[in-house]
């Protein structure tokens, strides 16, 4: 598995365990503008500190899931 898929895989099981099931439903959650999470998603690398803070506040990473979402 490549490393953003990882990344992508670590960020939708926070959001899955916190009944977000999907990219869509994550960026009205969080206010991030739909298009760009789903950008995002398709490279994570390119994800910013800010956005993952965001998406942290609502989903809760675990220490070891912030670990690897915060990975370049």
């Amino acid at each position: 598995m490549k490393a953003s898929e990882k990344k992508q895989n670590v960020i939708m099981s926070a959001a899955n365990r916190v009944g977000i099931r999907s990219v869509t439903e994550l960026a009205n959650r969080t206010g991030i503008p739909r298009s760009t999470l789903h950008r995002r998603m398709e490279n994570p690398g390119s994800l910013t500190i800010t956005e993952l803070m965001i998406i942290d506040h609502k989903v809760r990473f675990t220490a070891e899931e912030l670990k690897e979402a915060s990975r370049q």
